[in-house]
């Protein structure tokens, strides 16, 4: 089984998002979203409370609700194709990780093991192993687990459960890695997921959404500010932080900056 490191990629179109406007029942949380991706470009989602962002975020890892309530508008395209037509992407395309610690049943090995056969990832058991611990090297949790594969997942640290859930979808290497809060409270967890994340940047596309702008800053190589479901500035991230274009993504930095 392939488990050397990411390729690097070249910053060609991955994915496209046009004028997707998303209605859910009476509510609009998206209006008219324009953004594209370039392949291995880390894109950060800022923007208040109910501006969007996780529903965004639900849209591009195809985990919106099929409900009668949930209607869609304008069109997302990955690598040319159309998400919205297609059906659930594979897990070796878009991977989800969600912002609360996903629910982890069984041991650590068991939790990223069980994606791997899911996904016919893996031919024999010995595969599983291997994969397994090249997704928690990935995930910079090797030093911290060897020897605790078969400890219960649920039973580890909130920041280490964060990276399991990492661990978990990068096991199936997949292009596109869409985040939740990446960062938890503990400083010295929200840098060690800063540090694996640092790490991946240019070898996938990766996009979050964060209330840590430090970090976030740091990360991402454009920033989006999203409000009242509009994408109302998109930029390199310095720009977007250091001479915002819209004076409400500039009045929301200052604030949260403080």
């Amino acid at each position: 089984m392939e488990t050397a490191p990411f390729p690097d990629l070249p910053g060609r179109p991955l994915m496209r998002v046009d004028h997707v406007t998303l209605h859910e029942g009476n509510v609009t949380p998206l209006r008219a979203v324009c953004l594209s991706l370039r392949a291995g470009e880390c894109l950060s989602l800022i923007g208040p409370k109910g501006a969007g962002k996780s529903e965004l975020l639900a849209l591009l890892g195809r985990r919106l609700a099929d409900s009668p309530d949930c209607r869609l508008e304008g069109s997302v395209r990955l690598d040319g194709r159309d998400l919205m037509a297609d059906g659930p992407a594979r897990p070796d395309q878009i991977a989800w990780v969600q912002e609360a610690a996903a629910p982890l049943e069984g041991s650590v090995h068991e939790c990223i093991a069980r994606g791997l056969r899911a996904a016919g990832r893996a031919r024999n058991e010995a595969e599983v192993d291997v994969a397994v611990t090249a997704a928690l090297r990935r995930a910079g949790l090797w030093p911290e687990l060897t020897g605790r594969l078969q400890s219960f997942g649920a039973d580890l640290t909130f920041g280490q459960q964060r990276r399991l859930a990492l661990a978990m979808a990068l096991a199936c290497r997949p292009e596109i890695l869409v985040m939740g809060e990446p960062f938890v409270s503990d400083p010295a967890e929200a840098d060690a997921m800063l540090g694996v994340l640092e790490g991946l940047r240019g070898r996938l596309t990766i996009v979050f959404q964060s209330r840590d702008l430090p970090r976030a800053r740091r990360l991402a190589d454009r920033t989006a500010y999203m409000q009242a479901g509009k994408l109302l500035e998109i930029g390199e991230t310095r720009q977007v932080f250091d001479a915002p274009r819209s004076p409400a993504c500039g009045a929301f930095i200052a604030r949260a900056w403080g």
